[in-house]
């Protein structure tokens, strides 16, 4: 079993590192550092590759901490300027994932890329930023697991052995960059890697969000909606969106007679 820790920060002398926004950060450089390469190996413009992700960076920060006040509303109704105090916690991923997805489709439409090459790069990026930008949220254990009786469970305070929620995201975006990257190798059609990241993503989203608590009475546990979180909500359209994609190019491959 896993010892329940809650190791928020780091202290170097006098320099204190925040863990969460560490990893998220190193997530960030790390998938930006692997988008450079795949840029350079496939004959795009590495530098406006670099510009892409400082406008993914920004649209995510942007739409992850308005997904979460949305969601959370209440904590914000008598105090509006936190809404504005990013540092003190509060990020939706899927709200970040939105809003980096669509800053970087406003910045394809004004630059000349290779619109699905492009595509292709971030979504092996985005997985790779996953895996490593979960493991902060396993640092700080804000993801509350359910019950459960397997050996790998984290132990808590109170004794109950839990799901490690944030490892599973993490394992689940490690294994999904492991995949599309052994399988771009067979893949000769542009844009089907960021089809198959997004059947990957949301489908095993939606699955693991049953391992989180679901006793809305308990700290750090998500809100539901009919039985499901919010985030199984956006799973779903994700995954009718990747069925919609996929079929469409496969209804092209059969025009063409391929």
């Amino acid at each position: 079993m896993i010892p329940y820790r809650v190791i928020d920060k780091i202290s170097l002398g006098p320099v204190t590192l925040y863990t969460w926004g560490l990893m998220v950060g190193l997530g960030f450089l790390l998938a930006w550092f692997f988008a450079i390469l795949q840029a350079k190996k496939q004959g795009l413009d590495p530098n406006k590759v670099t510009n892409m992700v400082l406008w993914i960076v920004g649209g995510a920060v942007l739409g992850a901490r308005l997904l979460f006040v949305l969601e959370n509303y209440d904590l914000f109704v008598s105090d509006f300027l936190g809404i504005f105090k990013i540092w003190q916690g509060g990020m939706s991923y899927y709200g970040g994932f939105i809003g980096g997805a669509l800053a970087a489709l406003i910045y394809l439409k004004q630059v000349k890329l290779d619109f699905k090459k492009t595509l292709d790069i971030l979504a092996l990026s985005t997985a790779l930023g996953i895996a490593i930008g979960r493991i902060g949220c396993f640092l700080i254990n804000d993801h509350l697991g359910a019950q459960t009786s397997l050996s790998w469970g984290i132990k808590h305070l109170d004794g109950t052995l839990r799901h490690p929620v944030a490892l599973y995201l993490s394992f689940s975006g490690l294994l999904c960059f492991i995949f599309l990257l052994i399988i771009k190798r067979y893949i000769k059609t542009k844009g089907l890697l960021l089809v198959l990241f997004l059947f990957w993503y949301s489908i095993f989203r939606f699955l693991l969000d049953f391992t989180r608590c679901r006793n809305l009475y308990m700290p750090f546990t998500d809100k539901h909606y009919l039985g499901l979180t919010l985030s199984q909500y956006i799973s779903i359209g994700l995954f009718f969106l990747a069925l919609w994609l996929y079929l469409r190019w496969a209804k092209r491959r059969k025009a063409r007679g391929v």
